[in-house]
């Protein structure tokens, strides 16, 4: 099929591609998201700049054509045989040893010698750069010594041929040993390469590339001998069978060099990342190409990946899982260049692994088991885990900014400092408990398990809040007159108490959720600005209380004792039959006999009328308060009660109730005038009277006001 078919199709609204054959073609900056490519041929096709948002390659096969591929398996061998040839020169100075007719060039064969053994023995710890670093410096060092004695015996008066064989052995034999140091690591690669554009066959490769380098060596060796023969006929009368030995010797350990280079560096052993990079890099030239490409939440799941490049690429939530030879793709600066987060991403196991920093940014590791693993400090924004299993894991300071959650497993995980906003998401979390701090301390909840959905409440952060910070403490009965004066003034507006939080010394921070399109700070400042005047307000209260406290108490006790106020305030107020029933016969018991009315008749009367006052007072005071704790109960069903925030949130609440039903509220206005909210307060049984009682106070004061 060709590219300009595909795209027809597409933008027709085909969607399904899977299986068809697209080798060698170009949707360069074209649109393909969301088409199934499943099973596709996909090798040297060029996705370059393309957008493929959701696009599947379920089991597609990446990477070279046949023909490109035997071009890099020819090119990695001529740089195997080019490699040979500069072992053989390595080989020809160290035979020099046993060049006896010539003192210089037993000194020039065991300096390559000792540089030799440094180069493999920094090879084999330290990988290929500090080697050839190493190297470097000591030809260097050997070179510069040489030449400082070569011209110390011409100032000296040495004969002029020792001084032309110290030059010699300097410059000539010293620079051209340098050199051939450089390109060992030319073959070095060689085997890699073939392993990285070969997959599955590239060990082999790898061996074979190594024995037409041997072979190549051989040729070179005898070319290098016949060279030095020419030079120096001595050299080829003492290149005996110790000779012969040492050459063959150098030989077999450069074949084994080649041979182990390429086996740990396409193993991804961190010595040879260069080696590794640059094998990967020559072996994507030309294979599949996404480079710059938009491959969000794209599928890759079971694709053959070798020899593509990947350079540039959105890989954000990209599926990777069973994928085959993704570490012979070429990467560039993305998550595929940790070896280990590649090696998660495909198979999805973690268990008890060590993450701490990693970079997980728009991972994809939906369904992945991450339990008990350390992940402290690692970066998992935009990342997606799905259903995954982080029971047990170290979430510590984690940033999971935009992290998506959904379904997983948190049990037992501890979420110290963990850094997460409004678009994390939280829901259907599976969580018994968690821990606060590190070292399984300060668990949540403190007993017992959550209920479901209890932790995405408790942790779900809310963008869209009003903070409200008070750093003396807050003062409840001003708090909830404030908002509700907000609530008024906003009445278009949903607001709601989402959390109150302690910070110490005496600051609380209170998080008011508002709709995202509100006026945030219109909301806040006219909150701060009720608040202020409800404080001052209480203040002045308060003082006039104290002022008026002594005089209060006499008038009360004035009021208690005279009789036609009080008989007046009676008066006033509606009494039942028996009450009458009952006032006339006492009326006929004090005006029986002589009259008169006596000191004792009077008493009596004051102490019944008294009486009847008091028990008025009660009925009214007790109904209130069964119609609020009735109203509390009913609350407590839909609205939970154990936090702060939650019996602020009841207060509210019954005021709403309570200015909805005039019985109900003329009952409690009632209540209020005759005992005060001290009597009702006395009478409450409930966690959130106070909350509400202090609501209905200030409620109650407003009232008067108006």
């Amino acid at each position: 099929m060709k590219a300009s078919e595909v795209l027809q199709q597409y933008a027709q609204g085909e969607r399904d591609f899977r299986g068809v054959n697209l080798r060698g073609l170009s949707f360069r900056n074209q649109d393909l998201s969301g088409a199934n490519f499943s099973g596709a041929d996909i090798r040297s096709t060029n996705f370059q700049g393309a957008r493929l948002q959701g696009t599947q390659f379920v089991k597609a096969k990446a990477g070279l054509q046949k023909s490109r591929m035997i071009l890099l398996l020819i090119s990695a061998l001529l740089l195997v045989a080019l490699s040979g040839f500069c072992y053989t020169l390595n080989a020809y100075f160290i035979v020099l040893i046993f060049d006896t007719s010539s003192s210089g060039s037993m000194v020039a064969g065991w300096v390559s010698l000792v540089v030799w053994v440094t180069f493999l023995i920094v090879l084999w710890h330290q990988g290929i750069l500090a080697a050839i670093t190493t190297v470097a410096v000591l030809v260097a060092i050997a070179v510069a010594l040489v030449a400082v004695v070569a011209v110390g015996g011409v100032m000296a008066g040495a004969p002029t041929s020792a001084a032309a064989i110290a030059f010699d052995i300097a410059f000539t034999r010293g620079g051209t040993f340098a050199v051939a140091m450089v390109f060992v690591g030319v073959g070095m690669g060689a085997g890699a390469i073939a392993g990285a554009g070969a997959g599955a066959g590239g060990m082999a490769l790898a061996v074979a590339s190594t024995i037409a380098g041997i072979m190549a060596e051989i040729v070179a060796l005898c070319c290098a001998v016949t060279v030095a023969a020419s030079l120096s006929g001595s050299l080829a009368g003492s290149l005996s069978v110790a000779g012969a030995l040492t050459v063959s010797i150098t030989v077999a350990i450069a074949a084994g060099v080649n041979f182990y280079i390429a086996r740990r560096a396409m193993k991804g052993d961190e010595k040879h990342t260069l080696i590794r990079k640059i094998a990967v890099t020559f072996a994507a030239i030309g294979g599949t190409s996404f480079q710059g490409a938009d491959l969000t939440e794209a599928n890759f799941t079971g694709a053959v990946l070798k020899s593509t490049d990947f350079r540039s690429a959105n890989l954000t939530r990209t599926i990777w899982k069973k994928a085959k030879w993704l570490d012979r793709a070429r990467p560039g600066k993305s998550i595929l260049a940790q070896w280990k987060v590649r090696e998660l991403l495909v198979s999805g196991k973690g268990y008890r692994q060590d993450f701490s920093k990693a970079d997980l940014r728009g991972a994809n590791l939906t369904h992945a088991d991450l339990s008990y693993t350390n992940l402290t400090q690692a970066d998992l924004s935009k990342a997606k885990l799905q259903s995954a299993n982080l029971e047990g894991a170290n979430l510590t300071e984690v940033n999971a900014i935009d992290t998506n959650l959904t379904q997983a497993k948190l049990t037992a995980a501890c979420i110290e400092a963990w850094n997460t906003d409004s678009k994390t998401q939280l829901d259907q979390i599976q969580c018994d408990y968690i821990y606060l701090l590190n070292h399984q301390q300060e668990r949540r909840p403190s007993s017992g398990i959550f209920a479901p959905g209890e932790f995405t409440q408790l942790f779900q952060e809310v963008f869209n809040t009003v903070d409200l910070i008070f750093k003396d403490g807050v003062n409840w009965r001003a708090f909830v007159s404030a908002f509700k004066q907000v609530q008024v003034e906003n009445e278009e507006t949903e607001l709601a108490v989402q959390s109150i939080e302690n910070k110490g010394d005496g600051v609380i921070v209170v998080k008011v959720n508002v709709p995202a399109h509100s006026d945030k700070g219109k909301i806040h400042s006219s909150f701060i600005q009720n608040y202020e005047l409800k404080l001052q307000a209480l203040e002045r209260e308060y003082k006039t209380l104290l002022q008026i406290k002594d005089s209060q108490i006499e008038s009360y006790k004035r009021e208690s004792v005279n009789l036609m106020e009080v008989t007046k305030l009676l008066a006033s107020r509606p009494i039942n039959n028996n009450a009458i029933a009952n006032s006339e016969s006492a009326s006929r018991h004090i005006q029986g006999g002589t009259g008169n009315y006596s000191e004792t008749n009077v008493k009596e009367q004051k102490n019944y009328i008294e009486n009847q006052y008091n028990q008025a007072e009660q009925e009214i005071l007790t109904k209130a308060a069964d119609d609020i704790q009735q109203l509390l109960n009913q609350l407590s069903q839909t609205h939970p009660i154990n936090t702060s925030t939650e019996k602020m949130k009841v207060a509210i609440e019954a005021i709403h109730e309570v200015e909805n039903n005039f019985s109900l509220s003329e009952r409690i206005l009632s209540a209020l005038r005759v005992g005060g909210i001290q009597a009702l307060r006395q009478m409450l049984e409930h966690p959130a009277a106070t909350f509400v009682l202090s609501a209905i106070d200030d409620w109650y004061k407003v009232k008067n006001q108006k």
